[in-house]
């Protein structure tokens, strides 16, 4: 082990000097090797402070080598995210300028990105509207409610989905002053210098923005108030998808349109053909003094040979024909461009607001708002757009539904008539089975309600067949989910009914801010379930419910559960005839058969509920004169039963009388 050390540690300094004091045998040798490992060491030591000042200076270099490509892996990454981010900001704004399908998915899709590209504490679309039956507001009466709301269409990110469900009133918050026209300020002349005029003021930026809304007290919360700002930008859409959009003299102007553009088309047609006529006409007689001129200079040449070769003089050659300059093409005027349908734009207002509530204040940046204001700007032509683009739609829909609705009018008739012919065998059918019960019932004293019980089962089949037909047109009502309009005139009146009929609610056809109907929500209903309700409805089942009342789940204002109707009012037979009532079915066949056979049908549902009702009434009074006779018989009974009592009373105190007489007589 020893040796082990000793050859590990100093065994090549002295291999070294040894092998240097034999090579130059020094007169001292002792003191040579002595001085040889003194610099030995000293060599050795400023070697190894060379190497590790090395080792240092390549680990520095390595350290920065390492740092700088990770800067350079963090700016690769910073500017792949911001050129990322700069793409999906164009295509968001490319979108913009040229979708025609803005819908609300369309509209949370654009706010999902705001939410993204602003990191605000939320940002949400709203629409305003009007409350339906609620009158408006008097300008000049500050205490009067108005009707006027702000309800949020579309919200980033999900944990504020809860302001779906609200509504901001006019006179609420600081919203609605957005979409006051403010009044255009005179300008002071008092120092106007025309040498030296002022330049125009620039054009105020849209939208309200308040720095710190802790700041405004008119600021309404729907949440626990917190430090941050907010903005809402207006959106003034010309909107399309109205019921001014919905009258028969626009759908005739839509009509003249497609046949304006359908002759566009044809004289169009007719231009090109002329112009390739006269095209071919003028090559052809080109072709033709091409051909005639060949055939000269052929006749020529011929002549010239021949004269040559009998030594003759040859003729002169024939003078070319200058070319005629070609005439330029009558250029024909252009034709007008077709005027669009008169289709008439309504203003409805929108709003895109963010707000940073809990973030802090200076969270908006100016070029953030700016984005925010273009954003509003394109989003308003492009609702806009899309509006008028499913307008057109619309009108070709109910063009080609006039088409197919005329044959299908037609093949109804016979329909018609094959079913009454149907509906008669059974009627028929049901007289006699009824007349038959009736005989019976009376052979065994049994008073029914015969006649009330004949009109219900003839209005059962006649519904029946209104069901069927209904069935039938089971694909043309699924259709009504895709119209972007409701039908026009009474056929909105009719569909209601049906829904009211089969027991819809109220909220499942209108908004539940504004009471209006909601057509959007309302087509969804004619689906499956529509059709599986329809078929399983029993008309009179719920008769002998209409009118009466049972305890809300909700308490009144003095905290007692109220009353209310079992059957809503609006679902009771009386309303839902006085809906219908005046519609006239030739007229709604003539627009949509399917919606006709829902009238019907509708019609025959009421009829079987009016006749099930005056069955139950006469039944009732049956029942009611059978328990009055049976009253009757039972105090015959028992009056017959004390008369014969008191007689026997009567006998009995007699003989009684007799025999203490006859005692008496004994005595």
């Amino acid at each position: 082990m020893d040796a082990d050390y000793l050859k590990k540690t100093i065994g090549d300094a002295l291999s070294e000097g040894m092998a240097r004091v034999v090579a130059q045998q020094p007169a001292d040798a002792v003191d040579f090797l002595g001085r040889f490992l003194v610099n030995y060491a000293g060599v050795k030591e400023k070697e190894l402070l060379a190497a590790q000042a090395k080792a240092k200076e390549e680990q520095a270099i390595a350290l920065a080598l390492e740092i700088r490509l990770k800067q350079q892996k963090i700016e690769n990454e910073a500017r792949k995210a911001r050129e990322a981010k700069k793409r999906q900001r164009e295509q968001i704004l490319d979108g913009l300028k040229k979708s025609n399908g803005v819908d609300l998915a369309y509209m949370q899709n654009l706010i999902n990105y705001l939410q993204t590209a602003i990191d605000p504490t939320a940002v949400y679309i709203g629409r305003r509207d009007k409350i339906e039956g609620m009158p408006d507001a008097d300008p000049d009466d500050e205490d009067a409610v108005s009707n006027i709301i702000l309800k949020y269409v579309a919200v980033s990110p999900d944990s504020q989905q809860f302001m779906l469900s609200k509504t901001l009133g006019e006179k609420e918050g600081v919203t609605h002053a957005i979409f006051k026209k403010k009044e255009e300020e005179e300008d002071d002349d008092s120092d106007y210098d025309e040498d030296n005029p002022k330049p125009p003021k620039p054009a105020p930026k849209p939208g309200l923005f308040l720095p710190n809304v802790l700041d405004n007290r008119s600021v309404k919360y729907f949440a626990t108030p917190k430090l941050g700002s907010y903005f809402a930008v207006p959106i003034a859409v010309a909107s399309y998808l109205h019921a001014d959009n919905q009258t028969d003299d626009l759908l005739q102007n839509y009509k003249d349109w497609l046949e304006a553009v359908a002759q566009r088309k044809v004289e169009l047609a007719q231009r090109a053909e002329e112009k390739a006529r006269k095209e071919a006409e003028a090559a052809a007689l080109k072709d033709e003094k091409e051909k005639q001129a060949a055939e000269a200079k052929a006749e020529w040449e011929a002549m010239r040979d021949a004269a040559i070769e009998a030594g003759e003089e040859p003729p002169e050659p024939p003078e070319e024909q200058p070319e005629e300059p070609e005439e330029p093409p009558e250029e024909e005027a252009p034709l007008e461009p077709v005027p669009d349908p008169k289709f008439v734009p309504k203003e409805v207002h929108y709003v895109l607001c963010v707000d940073t509530l809990g973030k802090g204040l200076n969270c908006l940046t100016e070029a953030q708002l700016d984005l925010l204001r273009e954003i509003a700007g394109l989003l308003k032509d492009a609702i806009s757009r899309t509006e008028k683009a499913s307008l057109y739609k619309e009108m070709q829909r109910l063009v080609d539904e006039e088409k197919a609705n005329a044959s299908a009018v037609e093949a109804l008739e016979e329909e018609k008539k094959a079913r009454e012919e149907e509906v008669q065998a059974k009627l028929l059918e049901m007289q006699k089975a009824m007349e038959e019960a009736a005989e019976k019932a009376k052979e065994e004293g049994v008073e029914t309600a015969f006649d009330e019980d004949v009109a219900l089962q003839e209005a059962l089949i006649k519904l029946s067949a209104a069901q069927a037909a209904v069935l039938a047109m089971k694909s043309k009502i699924a259709e009504l989910q895709r119209y972007r309009l409701p039908p026009k005139g009474q056929s909105l009146k009719v569909l209601k009914c049906a829904l009211f009929t089969l027991g819809y609610k109220r909220d499942d056809v209108r908004d539940a801010h504004t009471k209006k109907t909601d057509w959007a929500k309302m087509k969804m209903n004619f689906n499956n379930t529509f059709f599986t309700t329809l078929q399983g409805y029993d008309p009179a089942a719920t008769v002998a419910e209409e009118g009466k009342k049972k305890k809300s789940k909700k308490k009144g204002k003095k905290g007692k559960k109220k009353k209310v109707q079992v059957i809503p009012k609006y679902r009771q037979t009386a309303s839902l005839l006085a809906l219908i009532e005046g519609i006239d079915l030739d007229e709604i066949n003539g627009k949509s058969v399917a919606v006709g056979a829902l009238l019907e049908w509708c019609r025959q549902v009421l009829e079987v509920r009016e006749r099930a009702k005056v069955k139950l009434a006469k039944e009732e009074e049956i029942e009611a004169a059978r328990i009055a006779k049976e009253e009757e018989e039972e105090a015959a009974r028992k009056a017959k039963e004390e008369e014969e009592a008191a007689a026997k009373a009567a006998e009995e105190a007699e003989a009684a009388a007799a025999e203490a007489d006859a005692a008496a007589e004994e005595s």
